[in-house]
């Protein structure tokens, strides 16, 4: 009978069910996007299969053929007898009647290797001879057609077409070995274009037994090149098939799983609470009749219960399967819109059981708070003072700070061992309890001043709801103190890059290098026709001669010399005028020194290994700025070099005096000529990228700052409106009220915008200790002046809307 009385009350009024059907909806979206997520994602089987094959583990040769030069390493270290295929790949092929996209062409034995990489042919017939590819994938060859690339300098023949199972939309060419060998060697003029290999083994599986299996194939020559390769090993290409396939399915909410997690968890906790909270209001009156004919209020309370936790249960269940079986129904093509192979239907389990903790502790916790108390001989026991006690608790607050603290070390400690990968996960954890510590703290002072001015009694006014000041706080200091951890990080990030740019060149210049120790080249005829395309000046050719210094105790930093072809050249990357007396040293023979120490008078003495003994030639120093004395110490004319016989190598082409759209421009340019990326040298500063938690920090902290103004505004109003009379007697103004509530949205908006710099900038300045110079600590200014307008702006839209609900409602009154 309670039961149904229960549900006429309650199922009569439209906002409670309204707030079923929201829950409804958020938890059915919820749903869907976790699906729909890992619907979009490949496997790990699938992925392994895709990378590997058959074989059990891969290994990259950082060695390249460029176009126009014979490949030799792949036909050298293809042994499928030892249970070792290799294939060579080149991501830079383009056919002269489309030269702005780059297609991969790879070469091995397709007809047996192919359909264990996931390729099968439809139609024609597997390449068996130079210069024939079957293309995979969507493609506008089709079978039969002949082209040409590279220029005119490549002719492939279309025998074939083939489908990939696990990137269907991706075009490949599948080329029978020996076609890169095809390519005349005049494309080496005007391509960039490169070749590399990969190996794959079935049967080794150890890296040392494969690094040596390759060294102990590769004539020694080739061997010799990859032995002396700087900064890379053999080694750093290897990779077992285990890596991949055991790794769990991860799609993007996994790589954002604490944002994701905080919006499933949270948003259906809160729709939940407001349930409970929409439901004991409508059951107020019935509780306070049952109150005063001295009934006991249990009953209904347990009728309550069961009714919100029947609807809350359906409302959830139902929304879960609907949102997981719409993905499922959608997973075609949901797959084909990324262009992969689909992974079949998948269960996002910890995210529904994310969603359901959410549902279930909010639904408990509305129970416990609601359930009538034993004795109700106090009018103040009410759910909302008890609320206000727990927050006042010093338990509550010193607990808060001692996982605070826990939870710092803890990230911190794990960035250290494990990475800063560990930090795009974990950061914002520390971020969040600091934010509700500080809250707390911030929020036990209460104002000792009589209030008879707005500031005084709104501080009064926020230490009376507490519960609601350290929520508001709270929520707003964890948007701003994620935004500024996640701008922080990035800008650390940005400066550490910047700390190890390779070529260190002047701001206004931009490098190019012949050859690369990899194999990749570049000629002087497409660095000068990229120059002329873009109205440049020429570039300076700037070599490494074959001298140096000897060793003098208290020099640090370069003892190389670099030679120039004349002294203009070295005026131009030097970016200025050499002074009379620099360029008659240089003419007659001589070197130009970036320290005193070197000079014996008016000479330095040079060593090589055709001048074991050295030599001494004419020299003065001079002022290289700060880039080129870390690039040399001495510069010479190229002419003086060959007198001496210095061997001249390293080539690099220097564009001078670039504006910063030039330099963008010429990097733009140089890609396209399929110069690689590896030959450039570029100076310009990394910029920092945005990490997607600043923008989630910034929408919470606009959507937060407005529904927090309502939210403090209408409690506040209540509060106030007690008080009408008492206003009026003291002969205040009515513009009083609206002071009151300024103060109080004005300071919880200051309290949180600084407690959230402290939560933010704290924990990111410990780990950036902690990491060293691996991390540096930096600030991102900006981002902090769009957290203050962000505040600023919510929290004015949010007294807006209050201000147009209060004339709404004094119109209908």
């Amino acid at each position: 009978m309670v039961g149904r009385y229960v549900e006429k009350i309650l199922g009569t009024k439209s906002r409670y069910r309204f707030v079923l059907v929201v829950l409804a909806v958020v938890v059915g979206m919820l749903s869907w996007v976790a699906t729909a997520d890992r619907q979009m994602s490949m496997k790990p089987a699938d992925d392994a299969q895709m990378q590997f094959g058959d074989r059990v583990a891969l290994l990259q040769i950082p060695l390249y053929a460029n176009a126009g030069e014979k490949e030799s390493v792949r036909s050298a270290l293809n042994r499928p007898g030892d249970g070792v295929i290799a294939v060579a790949t080149s991501g830079d092929l383009y056919l002269d009647t489309d030269q702005e996209r780059r297609r991969a062409m790879s070469e091995g034995d397709w007809p047996h290797i192919g359909q264990e990489f996931g390729y099968s042919l439809t139609s024609g017939r597997w390449a068996d001879k130079p210069g024939e590819v079957v293309v995979a994938g969507e493609s506008d060859l089709s079978e039969g057609e002949t082209v040409v690339g590279l220029d005119g300098n490549l002719k492939l023949t279309v025998v074939g077409k083939a489908e990939h199972r696990f990137y269907p939309r991706l075009e490949t060419l599948l080329a029978f070995p020996g076609t890169w060998n095809t390519i005349d060697p005049a494309s080496s003029e005007t391509s960039a274009a490169a070749m590399s290999t990969t190996l794959y083994s079935g049967t080794i599986t150890d890296r040392e037994a494969l690094e040596e299996y390759v060294y102990s194939h590769l004539d020694e020559k080739t061997a010799a090149q990859l032995e002396s390769l700087d900064g890379v090993t053999l080694g750093d290409g290897f990779l077992e098939r285990s890596f991949v396939e055991d790794r769990p399915h991860r799609a993007i909410a996994d790589q954002y799983s604490f944002v994701f997690g905080v919006f499933a968890l949270l948003l259906p906790m809160s729709l939940v609470a407001f349930l409970w909270a929409w439901s004991k209001k409508l059951l107020a009156p019935v509780n306070n009749q049952l109150y005063t004919l001295g009934v006991n209020p249990a009953p209904l309370w347990k009728a309550t219960f069961r009714k919100i936790g029947l609807a809350v249960a359906l409302a959830s269940v139902l929304s879960m399967a609907l949102g997981v079986g719409v993905a499922w129904m959608v997973a075609p093509a949901l797959a084909d819109l990324v262009g992969i192979q689909g992974p079949g239907p998948q269960v996002p389990t910890k995210w529904l059981a994310v969603i359901a903790v959410g549902v279930i502790v909010s639904y408990v916790a509305g129970g416990i708070i609601t359930r009538p108390r034993v004795s109700r001989s106090v009018a103040v026991g009410t759910s909302a003072d008890r609320a206000q006690r727990v927050f006042s608790s010093k338990k509550l607050l010193w607990g808060t700070g001692v996982i605070a603290v826990l939870t710092l070390v803890g990230v911190g400690a794990a960035s250290v061992q494990l990475g800063i990968d560990v930090l795009e996960t974990w950061a914002p954890l520390p971020v969040a309890v600091w934010s509700l510590f500080l809250s707390l703290a911030i929020t036990g002072y209460v104002s000792r001043k009589s209030p008879i001015k707005p500031r005084p009694l709104a501080q009064r006014l926020a230490a009376y709801h507490r519960a609601l000041t350290v929520f508001a706080i709270a929520l707003l200091s964890l948007a701003i103190g994620n935004l500024m951890f996640s701008s922080t990080f990035a800008q650390s990030i940005t400066v550490a890059q910047n700390k190890s740019l390779i070529s260190p060149l002047p701001d206004d210049q931009f490098g190019v290098e012949q050859e690369h120790p990899n194999g990749l080249k570049v000629s002087e005829k497409t660095v000068n026709d990229l120059a002329h395309k873009l109205g440049l000046k020429e570039p300076v050719a700037v070599t490494i001669a074959g001298g140096q210094f000897d060793i003098i105790e208290g020099v640090y930093g370069s003892y190389g010399i670099s030679a120039v072809d004349d002294a203009d050249d070295l005026g131009r990357i030097l970016g200025r005028e050499l002074s009379s007396e620099e360029a008659a040293t240089l003419d007659k023979g001589g070197l130009l020194v970036r320290d005193s120490a070197f000079l014996d008078g008016s000479e330095a003495r040079i060593f090589s290994e055709n001048l074991p003994d050295g030599e001494l030639l004419p020299a003065v120093q001079a002022d290289f700025g700060e880039h080129w004395e870390a690039n040399a110490a001495a510069f010479m004319l190229t002419k003086t070099a060959k007198e001496h016989r210095l061997s001249l190598e390293g080539l690099r082409w220097v564009f001078t005096d670039l504006s910063e759209s030039q330099q963008k421009e010429l990097l733009a340019g140089a890609l396209e000529s399929r110069i690689s990326r590896d030959l450039l040298q570029v100076p310009l500063k990394q910029e920092a990228s945005t990490p997607s938690n600043v923008y989630f920090s910034l929408a919470s902290a606009l959507i937060g700052s407005c529904v927090i103004v309502i939210m403090v505004s209408r409690t506040n109003a209540k509060s106030l409106e007690a008080l009408k009379s008492t206003f009026w007697t003291l002969g205040l103004p009515a513009s009083w009220q609206r002071w009151v509530l300024r103060w109080s949205i004005g300071s919880i908006a200051v309290k949180a915008f600084v407690l959230g710099l402290i939560a933010g900038l704290g924990p990111a300045a410990l780990i950036s200790q902690l990491m060293g110079e691996v991390l540096p600590f930096a600030i991102d200014w900006m981002t902090i002046l769009y957290a203050a307008a962000v505040l600023v702006l919510g929290s004015v839209v949010g007294l807006l809307i209050v201000g147009l609900s209060s004339r709404k409602n004094n119109a209908h009154a």
